[in-house]
């Protein structure tokens, strides 16, 4: 087990995390208030500043912590209903196992630029209460063009192209803003894209207009964007994001859309650490799916886990090979969080967030050493137990939880794999892209981190007529592709 700290104790880190679930499930049961179980427990944390306020303004923390409540009480209800229905389940569980294939790929990016697919967002459109799948879903894709193209993967279409950023796209995110509570209400695609040259643009794609619209940009002091995503209480009042930049700050950051001053996106709160002995260098960020707790990794292999709701430090993890931290991801019930480097040979882990603690380490190309594990050299390939071919996918680039967690995607060079996160020796499935097989991929910005991105989509457990898809892409390599499996296959 690895050092977990707060501060220099390990125990009260674990046990703020773990209260929120405890919060999270009592909150629903009624068992207990979500305010007065929370605050005392936050005291004894140590909280960051917020440099551009004392606190978050009130609209903003009600909306953050009303959203909490929302997600929380239907991420309960659907566990429950999966655990009565356990056939579903299995179904489900085989249908991943099933024969996985290319369904198509998109040359989205400019053939003129260099190749490179540097970043993956899935935007869905979901279900409104009772219906049984997703009514739209997109990838958002950030290209070494300097490009995000928001694809329509149900049509197999491009719905937009967005506006050049300045320098490369280190980060995209979307999300469906408006038209929840009113099937008549106006609603729009939301897109927030973060450049290596510190800038983020917000876009928004109406329905029934051709035309994308730049909303506000703006520079956080010319220190790269690491992550910037949409916080999931954006509604027709105001989009929020959360962002991370490369110099150890993270901001919460809003955009009017009804009321006050449009067009500027004004910071809500900024947290950095005090006390340290040397400034943080942030390399990667991820939100929980609930939206109060955010995941910042460093070049130093260390990943900070901050409340929102409090602006403290819950919790610090500390990765065995203390290599920059790259990539993070929670799974959709919020309970654990992947990480990985991009660097050679690096493994993988996966941590339970309710004890903060690495509960599974995967070495993506195998452990004895030389990347297959099969004692062959690089490049040749043997099979696993599955019969799956053992694919050197070499670098990691991204790592995806499936929708129900129970599964696993980490992509690199040279493919994709999917493994049981309670078993991460079983892989499920290795993919190898078409043109690349039997070559390594074109590399790019060998000092820097290996780049690329993998999301999932489909259904999840829900629908009789199940479908379940990823989509992968890397830098060097020019398309974006969708592989899938169905249960009407």
């Amino acid at each position: 087990e690895r050092c977990l700290r707060e501060g220099g104790s390990g125990g009260g880190a674990g046990k703020r995390t773990a209260e929120r679930d405890v919060e999270r499930d009592a909150e629903v049961e009624g068992e207990a208030e979500v305010e007065g179980e929370g605050e005392a427990p936050a005291k004894r944390a140590k909280t960051a500043p917020a440099s551009d306020a004392e606190a978050d303004p009130r609209e903003d923390a009600d909306a953050m912590i009303a959203t909490w409540k929302s997600l929380s009480k239907l991420r309960k209800a659907q566990t429950k209903r999966h655990k009565k229905s356990d056939e579903r389940l299995r179904e489900y569980r085989s249908l991943v196992r099933s024969r996985w294939s290319e369904l198509r790929k998109a040359n989205l990016h400019k053939s003129s630029a260099d190749a490179g697919v540097l970043c993956l967002a899935n935007v869905a459109a979901a279900a409104a209460e009772g219906e049984e799948a997703r009514k739209e879903e997109y990838v958002v894709s950030g290209g070494r063009d300097g490009q995000a193209v928001v694809y329509d993967v149900g049509r197999g279409v491009v719905l937009a192209s967005l506006a050049k950023c300045p320098g490369l796209i280190s980060s995209v995110a979307g999300a469906v803003i408006g038209g929840k509570d009113d099937d008549n209400a106006s609603s729009f695609v939301a897109v927030v894209t973060g450049s290596d040259e510190g800038t983020i643009r917000l876009h928004s794609l109406p329905s029934g207009r051709d035309e994308p619209a730049l909303l506000a940009e703006r520079n956080f002091d010319s220190s790269p964007v690491v992550s910037a995503v949409i916080h999931p209480s954006s509604d027709d009042q105001a989009v929020r994001m959360i962002v991370a930049t490369r110099n150890g700050k993270i901001a919460l950051v809003k955009y009017r859309l009804a009321g006050g001053e449009r067009g500027a996106l004004e910071t809500v709160i900024e947290l950095t650490r005090q006390g340290k002995e040397k400034e943080d260098v942030y390399t990667a960020g991820a939100l929980h799916p609930d939206g109060l707790i955010y995941a910042a990794g460093t070049d130093e292999g260390t990943i900070f886990i901050w409340d929102l709701k409090t602006k403290a430090l819950a919790g610090t993890l500390e990765s065995d090979d203390q290599q920059s931290i790259d990539c993070i991801a929670f799974s959709e019930n919020g309970y654990h969080v992947a990480t990985s480097s991009s660097a050679p040979s690096t493994a993988i882990q996966i941590w339970d967030l309710r004890k903060l603690q690495s509960i599974a380490t995967i070495h993506p190309n195998g452990s004895d050493g030389n990347g297959d594990g099969d004692g062959k050299e690089d490049g040749q390939s043997g099979d696993d137990a599955n019969g799956n071919t053992r694919v050197d996918i070499g670098r990691i680039s991204s790592v995806a939880f499936d929708p129900s967690g129970v599964f696993l995607a980490y992509s690199g060079e040279g493919g994709t794999k999917v493994c049981m996160v309670k078993n991460v020796e079983d892989v499920v499935c290795a993919l190898i892209p078409s043109k690349t097989k039997g070559r390594k991929s074109k590399k790019k910005d060998e000092a820097g981190p290996f780049r690329g991105g993998v999301v999932w989509g489909g259904v999840g457990t829900a629908g009789a007529e199940e479908k379940v898809w990823f989509a992968s892409g890397c830098d060097g390599e020019r398309p974006l592709r969708i592989w899938g499996v169905s249960a009407t296959e």
